[in-house]
């Protein structure tokens, strides 16, 4: 992983600092993560792509859970004959 510098923004108006906080707290990030993902944006760059499964966390209710759970039982049998 390649180690980017980090910048310092001096003479940082009081509305832009307010906006951001605002913009940090409805989408629940740091202020960090804020200013990087406004400036992918404004550059075109697009979002990183997250090789993880947020999008999919929390998704399937207990039952469902439970029936895949049961499901998934099987495979953590071990069967003497196959080794």
């Amino acid at each position: 992983m390649v180690h980017m510098r980090s910048i310092t923004i001096h003479n940082f108006e009081e509305d832009l600092e307010k906006s951001l906080i605002n913009y940090a707290n409805r989408e629940g990030v740091s202020l960090n993560k804020s200013v990087k993902k406004l400036l992918r944006k404004s550059l075109g760059l697009g979002s990183i792509k997250k090789e993880d499964f947020a999008d999919i966390c929390g998704t399937i209710d207990k039952q469902e859970a439970k029936r895949l759970m049961s499901s998934l039982a099987d495979f953590e049998k071990t069967d003497k004959e196959d080794w």
